[in-house]
């Protein structure tokens, strides 16, 4: 009968260590996981930066073509002006 205390002592042994082992894996892959959700949300901030500057940089370009056709209008609007008054001339 100690044979058997015995026996079931060790593998009592074994058994703690094997979810001692287990345990230190998992906080391993905890950090592990918390470190990639930390580098997904810097990659997503990131992009987000990225696409406001796009928006902002195509607002920029739709500003200066409006301004540049506007003032193509206007020159030509000039130029109109310009020839009748040279013809009245």
């Amino acid at each position: 009968q100690r044979q058997q205390v015995s026996k079931v002592l060790e593998e009592m042994s074994a058994l703690q260590r094997k979810y001692e082992d287990k345990c230190g894996e998992l906080s391993a892959f905890l950090i592990k996981y918390d470190e990639k959700i930390k580098e997904l949300e810097e990659v997503r901030v990131q992009l987000q930066t990225e696409r406001v500057g796009n928006r902002h940089a195509a607002n920029e370009e739709r500003k200066v073509s409006d301004r540049a056709d506007r003032m193509r209008a206007e020159l030509v609007s000039t130029g109109r002006r310009l020839d009748e008054e040279r013809k009245r001339s």
